[in-house]
Order: structure tokens, then sequence, then C-alpha cells
């Protein structure tokens, strides 16, 4: 199975490198937690998706979740 969560930027008018930057950094915040299918893409110049599936012999459909959900602090929020 699999998850997505889609996240609008706080900041105004952010720059494609701030977004790059956001892209790569959660990511990189999932592969070290050993998630090896993520998907983490801009929709638009102020929102991000992050898509990844779950294993039920490595993760529950509850961890995956809030992994997704802790995304919405500080510069994006759920959309």
């Amino acid at each position: 199975g699999g998850i997505y969560g889609e996240f609008k930027i706080k900041t105004e008018n952010p720059s494609e490198k701030d977004v790059v930057a956001s892209l790569q950094k959660i990511k990189d915040v999932f592969e070290e937690d050993g998630y090896k299918n993520v998907n983490v893409y801009a929709i638009g110049k102020d929102k991000i998706r992050v898509e990844t599936g779950y294993s039920k012999s490595s993760r529950t459909y509850a961890e995956t979740y809030n992994k997704i959900a802790s995304i919405a602090v500080g510069a994006i929020t759920a959309t």
C-alpha cells in the first residue's frame, strides 16, 4: 500500500532554489529512516507532495502516516 500528503509552503513566493532544497530535505529525512521508495515533488510554485509505500513487515500504516504528518510543521502546512 501507499500513503501521500500534500503540503503548502508557508513562505510567500518561495524561490525555485528554496523549493528544490525543501524537496531534497524531505526525501533525505524519509530515506534516513529507512523508507526506500519515496517520491517528493513540487506541485506548482507553492505546494509539495510526498508519496511513499509501506511494507506490512517493516512499517505499519500508522507509522508511515505519522511520518508524513510530521512534515506539516515549520515552513509547510498540510493542504
